[in-house]
C-alpha cells in the first residue's frame, strides 16, 4: 500500500511537472502567436496598399489600418462583423457584394484592375485592385481577400501631365505659325500640322524631307546659306517663297536658332509665318500711293494748262468774231478752237483721275441711264461687236454724276472694242452687291477700302484679254498697249478717277485669251431716283454794265479776263494780288457790285478775299474761278446766293451768263 501510495505520489509529480511545462510551452506558444499576429498587424498596417478580407457573405473578418480609415472608421476592430454597408462607399455596396459573390462562385481571382470609390470625404478615389477567392485547409472557398492602392495622386498627376500636353499640342495646331526643327543636314524632322492649310502638304508629308524641296527654286541658294549661318549661331528673321502642293507660291518669314544637345548642335528649329497677305496689303499701299502721286501731278497739270487753254480758246473766239463768212483763216481759227477744246476735255479727264474733278451728283437708276445711252454705245461700238443688256429689275439706287457715269460707260465700251478688232461681245451688267473684308484684296490700288452695300456695274468682253503685268497697270494714266497715235492712255484712267470720287471700287478679271470683266461697285442708296433736270441755256451773250473788281495773278489771263468784261458792257477794276485788290475797292469811288477772283494766288487766296470784300460790302457778289474744282466754296463764309464757281478754262458764253444770273438773283445754272 505504501509502495502504491508513493508510486501515485511519484506519478503525480511527473504529471505535474508535464502539466508545468505544457503551461510553459502554451504561454510560450501564446506569446509567439501574439508576437506573430502583432508582426502581421505591424506588416499589413505598414505596408502602402489597402488590405482587407470576407467571409462568404462578404462580412469583413479583418483588414488593416488604412482599410479601416478609407472605410471612415477610427481602428480595424470597428470594421470586423460590419458590411460594406457600413463603410463609407455604402452607395457602392451593392456592386462590391456582387464582385465578392461572382469572385467566390468562379474561383477566378480578379487582377489589378481601376476602380473607382468614395471615399471618407466624399470626394471619388482611383483605386488599382486585386481580388481572389479566400480557401481553407482543404481548398474549399470561404470568403474573398483583397487588396489595392490608392492611386489618385497619382492618376491627376498624369491627367494633368495629359491635360497640359493636349493643351501644347491645341496651342501648336491652332497658331497661325508653324513650328518647324530639322537636323543639321536640312532634313525637316518635325513641322506643325497647320503646314497643310498653308502648302497643302500634310506635316507627314514633310518630315523625313529636305527643306528645300519646298522652297522656290530662285530661293534655294540663299536660304541654304541662311540655314549653315543659322548653325553657326548667326540668326537673323529671312523671308522666302514656300511651293505649294497645287503650284502656287506662299510667302514666309522664318525666324529660327540652332538646337543642342549635350553642347552639339543637332539640327535647328523655328517658326514659320505666313506674310502673303502683309505683302500684298503692301504692294497695295505703294499702289495706291503712286496713283495719288501721279493724280497730284495730273491735277497740277491740268490746272497750269487751263491758264493756258484760257488764253487760247479766248484769242481763238475773238479773232473768230473778226473774221468773216467761211474763208482760210476762219476755218483755222475753227480748228484751234476745236483742237482747244479737245484739249479741255483732256483736262477734264485729268481732273477726273486726280479725284478734283466737279460732281454734279444725284440719285440715279443706273439701269435707267444704261437704257439712255444703249443708241450711243452701239454706235460706238460698231456692228461687228454684239452688246448685251443685263439689267436687275430690283437694282437699288446711287448717289452720282450722271455725266460722269455716261463718261464711264463709253470709257469701258471703247476700253472692249478695242480688245475686240475682229468682233466679238460685249455684256453690261447690273446687280445689288455686298462687299466685306473678304473682298478687299480684289482692290489692290484701294486702301480705304469699306465694306457695305453696294450696286455692281459690270462690262465683260469675248476680247483677247490682259496679261497680269498689263492688268496690274491698267489704271495708271498714260499707260496703253496701243500706239503712241492712237489714243491718250486716259480711258481707264479717267473711269478710275470717276469711281474713286464716287467713293466706289474697280476691280478687273483678265487673262490672255479670257477677255475682261471690269467690275465697278458703286455706293447703293435708299432714295428714290431723282429725274434730270431739262438743260436750258440762253441762245446770246448776256451783257450788262455793272462794276466789277477782277483779281488773277496770271497777266495772260487777266489780260483776256478783262478783255471778255469789257467786251459784255462791264466796267473793271484789275488787280494781280489780293493785297491790291483790297486797296482798289477800298479807293474805288464806284459801287463794286461783283468780285470775280482766282482761288489759288501768291499770299492771300481768293475764298479770303471774298471773305473781307463782303464783310466790308454785304450786298457784294463773289465768283470764283479756278483750274481746279470748286476749291473751299462750301466753307466760304458768304452766303450761298452771293456765290457761284465757274472752272477753267471757260468760255465767253458761260461767264456772261453766269455773272447776269448771280446778278439779277437768278439760281446759277448747274
Amino acid at each position: 500500500m505504501k509502495r502504491l501510495l508513493e508510486k501515485t505520489q511519484a506519478d503525480l509529480s511527473v504529471a505535474e511537472e508535464k502539466l508545468r511545462c505544457l503551461r510553459l510551452e502554451r504561454a510560450r506558444a501564446e506569446k509567439e502567436m501574439a508576437a506573430s499576429k502583432q508582426m502581421l498587424r505591424m506588416v499589413l498596417d505598414t505596408i502602402p496598399v489597402r488590405v482587407f478580407w470576407k467571409d462568404r457573405y462578404s462580412i469583413f473578418l479583418g483588414c488593416n489600418e488604412s482599410f479601416a480609415k478609407d472605410a471612415g472608421l477610427e481602428t480595424a476592430e470597428d470594421l470586423i462583423g460590419k458590411d460594406d454597408y457600413r463603410a463609407a462607399w455604402r452607395d457602392e455596396a451593392d456592386r462590391y457584394r456582387r464582385d465578392d459573390q461572382e469572385i467566390m462562385a468562379s474561383g477566378t481571382p480578379r487582377l489589378n484592375y481601376e476602380d473607382i470609390r468614395t471615399g471618407p470625404d466624399g470626394l471619388p478615389r482611383f483605386l488599382r485592385t486585386n481580388k481572389i477567392p479566400l480557401r481553407d485547409a482543404k481548398g474549399r472557398v470561404v470568403g474573398v481577400l483583397g487588396c489595392y492602392e490608392d492611386v489618385t495622386e497619382g492618376k491627376e498627376a498624369i491627367e494633368a501631365l495629359q491635360d497640359s500636353e493636349a493643351k501644347y499640342r491645341r496651342l501648336v495646331e491652332d497658331i497661325n505659325e508653324i513650328l518647324f526643327a530639322t537636323n543639321e543636314l536640312g532634313k525637316i524632322t518635325y513641322i506643325g500640322p497647320a503646314v497643310e492649310l498653308l502648302t497643302g502638304y500634310k506635316a507627314e508629308d514633310v518630315v523625313g524631307h529636305d527643306f528645300t524641296e519646298f522652297i522656290h527654286p530662285e530661293d534655294v541658294e540663299r536660304i541654304r546659306k541662311r540655314f549653315y549661318e543659322v548653325l553657326t549661331g548667326r540668326t537673323r528673321p529671312g523671308n522666302y517663297r514656300l511651293l505649294t502642293k497645287s503650284g502656287g507660291v506662299r510667302w514666309v518669314q522664318t525666324s529660327s536658332h540652332p538646337t543642342f544637345v549635350e553642347g552639339k548642335c543637332i539640327g535647328l528649329s523655328g517658326i514659320l509665318t505666313d506674310i502673303s497677305e502683309h505683302l500684298a496689303l503692301q504692294e497695295q499701299l505703294r499702289q495706291s500711293q503712286r496713283l495719288e502721286a501721279v493724280g497730284q501731278l495730273a491735277g497740277g497739270i491740268a490746272h497750269d494748262f487751263s491758264n493756258l487753254l484760257m488764253v487760247i480758246i479766248t484769242g481763238a473766239e475773238f479773232v473768230r468774231d473778226q473774221l468773216r463768212g467761211e474763208s482760210a483763216a476762219a476755218q483755222e481759227v475753227n480748228q484751234i478752237l476745236h483742237t482747244a477744246q479737245q484739249a479741255a476735255k483732256l483736262i477734264s479727264q485729268l481732273l477726273t483721275f486726280s479725284r478734283r474733278q466737279v460732281l454734279r451728283v444725284q440719285v440715279l437708276d443706273l439701269n435707267q441711264a444704261l437704257a439712255d445711252t444703249r443708241e450711243m454705245l452701239l454706235r460706238l461700238i460698231g456692228e461687228d461687236v454684239e452688246l448685251q443688256f443685263r439689267p436687275d429689275p430690283n437694282l437699288g439706287a446711287v448717289r452720282v454724276d450722271p455725266a460722269q457715269m455716261q463718261q464711264v460707260l463709253v470709257n469701258l465700251c471703247v476700253n472692249a472694242r478695242e480688245a475686240m478688232p475682229n468682233g466679238g461681245r460685249l455684256t453690261i451688267e447690273t446687280a445689288n452687291a455686298i462687299l466685306t473684308e473678304a473682298d478687299r484684296h480684289r482692290f489692290p490700288e484701294t486702301v480705304d477700302f469699306v465694306a457695305g452695300d453696294y450696286v455692281r456695274l459690270r462690262a465683260s468682253d469675248t476680247g483677247h484679254g490682259m496679261p497680269e503685268d498689263v492688268r496690274a497697270r491698267i489704271f495708271e494714266p498714260f499707260f496703253t498697249t496701243k500706239s503712241p497715235t492712237s489714243n491718250s492712255g486716259l480711258g481707264m484712267s479717267t473711269v478710275y478717277g470717276i469711281v474713286r470720287q464716287h467713293d466706289g471700287y474697280i476691280a478687273v478679271d483678265s487673262a490672255p485669251g479670257q477677255g475682261a470683266a471690269f467690275d465697278v461697285y458703286l455706293p447703293r442708296c435708299s432714295e428714290p431716283p431723282q429725274e434730270r433736270a431739262a438743260d436750258a441755256r440762253p441762245s446770246s451773250l448776256a451783257k450788262g454794265d455793272e462794276t466789277i473788281l477782277l483779281v488773277e495773278d496770271d497777266p495772260d489771263v487777266l489780260r483776256v479776263e478783262v478783255r471778255i468784261l469789257r467786251q459784255l458792257g462791264y466796267e473793271v477794276i484789275e488787280a494781280t494780288t489780293a493785297e491790291e485788290a483790297l486797296r482798289l475797292a477800298e479807293e474805288s469811288e464806284k459801287r463794286i457790285g461783283l468780285l470775280f477772283t482766282d482761288v489759288v494766288m501768291p499770299g492771300m487766296d481768293g475764298p479770303t478775299l471774298a471773305e473781307k470784300l463782303s464783310a466790308a460790302y454785304p450786298d457784294l457778289k463773289v465768283i470764283l474761278t479756278s483750274g481746279y474744282p470748286e476749291e473751299r466754296v462750301a466753307q466760304l463764309g458768304v452766303p450761298k446766293d452771293r456765290t457761284s464757281f465757274i472752272q477753267k478754262p471757260f468760255s465767253r458764253h458761260d461767264v456772261a451768263n453766269r455773272i447776269r444770273q448771280l446778278l439779277d438773283g437768278a439760281p446759277p445754272a448747274p
